[in-house]
This record gives C-alpha cells, structure tokens and sequence, in this order.
C-alpha cells in the first residue's frame, strides 16, 4: 500500500478525506520498467519506510512521485495540492501546475499553500476555519504565476494519522472564472432589467392617463363641450394613444436588437439609403421647414440597410426638432484617421449638424442611454431614438458619438466599416 492509500485509510476512519482527490488503491509498486501511469504528482517528502517506493523507472531523480489513476486524467479533473499541517505545500498534480501557470512542481513546493492566492488575511481566515472544523470550502480569488487572477472553488480537509494527530491537509481547487463572470453578468442583467422596467413604467404611465383623464371628463361631460372642444379632446386622446403606441414599438425594437448577434450586411449605396429616409419624412420637413444640405457623393460602407436607414431617421429628426429657426441641418462624411494618419479599421464616419442651442458637454455621455431625451418636454419624443441608434451601430461593428458647443450647434455622427476593409461577414 502506498503513502497516500495509507493517509486516505487513515482519513476515511477519523475524518473526512477531499472527495474530489483523484487517489486510487495502489496494491502494489509499478514493475520495474513499467510504463509511468499518465499522471504523477511530486512530493517533497520521502514516504515512510513502511511504504514501498512508488517513482517508476525513468523518472526524474529527487523527490517521490505521488501516483494518481489514468482513468482522472480528463480535463475537468481538479487541482490537488498536499500540505504539511502548517500550510506548506509537499505534492501538487499536473492540473495545479496548468491552472497557476506554472512549469515545474519544484517552483511550488516547500513554500505555503497561500502562494496560490497572495492573501495573507485569507489564508488565515481559511486556516482558522480547517483547524476548528476540519474541512474547508471557499471560493476565491486566485493569483497565477504571472500575476493575473482567477476564481477557484477551494475545498479542502485535514488528513488524520492512526493516533487521531492531523498530518496532512489535503486541498481540491477548480476554476469557477466563468462562472463567477456568468454570475456577475446575470446580476448586471437583472439590475438593468429593474431599472429599465421602471422607466418602461413610466413612460407608458404618462400617455395612458391621459388618455384616461380625458375619456373620464368626455363621459362626464359630454354634452357641456361645444362640437369644437370634443375635436380638441379627442386629438389629444388620440396624441396620447399614438406616443404610447411609438414606445411600445421602440421598446420592441430595441429588445429584437438586443437577441440580435451579428445582423447580415452587405455594401451599401448611402445615397440609396439616406434619400427614401428624407422622402419618408416629408410630414416633418413641411412642419420645421428645415434647409439640408447633401454630400455630393458618398463612400460605400458594409451595414444592413434598413436598420441603418433607422439611424438616419433619428439623427434627422433630432436635427429638424431641436435645432434653430428655421433649422439648418448639414449632412456629412470623413473618414476615420488615428494619429499617425492611417485609416482606422477602415470606417467612414457619418454625421448630422445642427444649429441648435448646443448640448452640455457633461450631458454627452447621458444621449445614448434609454429615456434620455435632448429636450425634455420638447417633440414628444421617449427618449428612446438615440439608445436604438446606438444597439444598431454596434451591432453593424460602428460606434456612436456626438460633439456640441453651446450656442453653435451640435454633430451627432456614427461610423460603419469601409466596403472592402471590414471584418464582417458579408
């Protein structure tokens, strides 16, 4: 029987051994010019004299090998260390060396257990806890040889000799990184959903009572309002329904880009694409009588075209809305340069400028955010536009900005890969 067959008896008797330790009987020591088993861990110590030597022809001089089963050796196999009753580590397998990065079992041995974290506090908080209850299970943040950091999932028991005294502690880790992202994510995900249920709520509060509000008066009242003030009541009933009727279909929107992981694109013709937008928009441009100006030409982009189409529509109607009197709207492009004065990722960038009254420079990073709206109480808008028109870029592999200064006017823009120097697939 082998010293770790001999530690687990002994466990398995007066306390509780790791689980997780991938430890089979060994009846007897692997022939001499044996084949090594797949795995073999290094141990500081020498074993007993009582056990037979385990090291199979072959192996390097020094330290003994611990022996664990062929059968262990898939990938979601933990880490095992072995410590001393004080901490420091005597044996570790090969999944302990290619979690923490490291080569060789030498470069870990001898030195205390909490190497594997750098956290003195929590190493003596875990200690604190094996020593009273004799078992440990914890997750925490690891520390590789490199210095990057991981989670694991820490379990580990004492290991008891025949007179009940604690010689050896025997430790399992398995890595919960993903895990522990998953976690995170899914709590942002809930906290958002929250808070964006709330603004839902809200915003699909304020049409709905009035439409409410004036049904009530309406049946009340119905014959103390002259032909003309039914029409007004009515109107604004009607306003009421259609904002919340905008909204419900913005949210919508905005939800099916949210599922939607890589949207299909191809080249695009800007001046095919921005004109059907002006023409759909007709209503708007004969209410604010703006002055546009176009590009001559344009570059041809990758995107999807009616999901870019949306886009324009937004910043335009911003444009018509917001800007001055009457409103001076130039359309643009230029392409994208770093400072070294190379084409970045090949994108063209788009822009929409106005003649309005300028934005506050600590207000710009608010625009993009859902139910932010560039003038509240002004053009009946959610607030919505410029969320969806952001998810859309993104998504086509463009991003989103604007830049203003108060009393000259504001420039939102966006930029889309360059036809021809794109990533996506096309």
């Amino acid at each position: 029987m082998d010293v770790v067959d001999l530690k687990l008896r002994s466990a398995g008797r007066e306390s509780r051994a790791c689980d997780e330790a991938p430890v089979e009987d060994q009846e007897a020591e692997a022939p001499a010019g044996a084949a090594a088993p797949e795995l073999w861990v290094a141990a500081a110590e020498a074993a007993p004299s009582s056990a037979p030597s385990v090291a199979p022809s072959g192996t390097p001089s020094g330290a003994p090998l611990l022996p664990f089963s062929a059968e262990t050796s898939s990938a979601n196999r933990p880490a095992i260390a072995m410590t001393t009753p004080e901490g420091t580590l005597i044996s570790v397998n090969d999944v302990l060396l290619r979690m923490w990065g490291y080569a060789t079992p030498g470069e870990v041995l001898g030195r205390p257990l909490g190497v594997l974290w750098q956290c003195p506090e929590e190493t003596a908080a875990l200690w604190q806890v094996l020593e009273s209850e004799g078992r440990c299970d914890h997750q925490l943040e690891a520390c590789r040889s490199d210095g990057t950091r991981f989670w694991v999932s820490f379990s580990a028991s004492t290991v008891l000799g025949e007179e009940g005294e604690r010689t050896r502690v025997l430790a399992s880790f398995v890595d919960v990184t993903r895990q522990k992202q998953e976690e995170a994510a899914l709590r942002r995900h809930v906290s958002e959903l929250d808070a964006y249920a709330q603004m839902v709520a809200h915003e699909l509060s304020n049409p709905l009572a009035r439409v409410i509000g004036y049904a009530e008066m309406l049946r009340a009242e119905v014959d103390q309002f002259s032909h003309a003030e039914l029409e007004l009541y009515l109107q604004r009933i009607l306003e009421a329904g259609f904002q919340a009727d905008r909204t419900i279909k913005e949210l919508l929107l905005l939800a099916r880009l949210g599922h939607l992981e890589e949207p299909p694109v191809s080249p695009l013709d800007m001046d095919d694409t921005v004109r059907p937008v002006l023409e759909r928009m007709e209503p708007q441009i004969d209410r604010y009588r703006p002055e546009i100006v176009l590009p001559e030409s344009w570059p041809e982009v990758v995107g999807h075209t009616t999901l870019v189409e949306h886009v324009w529509e937004n910043y335009l109607s911003n444009a018509f809305k917001y800007g001055g009197s009457p409103p001076h709207v130039v359309v643009g492009w230029d392409p994208v340069f770093t400072p070294d004065g190379a084409a970045a990722r090949e994108s063209i960038r788009f822009w929409v400028r106005d003649n309005g009254p300028g934005i506050p420079e600590e207000k710009w990073s608010q625009l993009f955010q859902p139910f932010t709206r560039l003038s509240p109480g002004a053009g009946g808008g959610q607030g919505l536009g410029l969320s969806i028109a952001r998810t859309i870029v993104e998504k086509l592999g463009g991003q989103v900005g604007v830049e203003s200064e108060l009393g000259k006017g504001s420039t939102f823009w966006f930029t889309l890969p360059k036809s021809g120097g794109c990533s996506l697939d096309t």
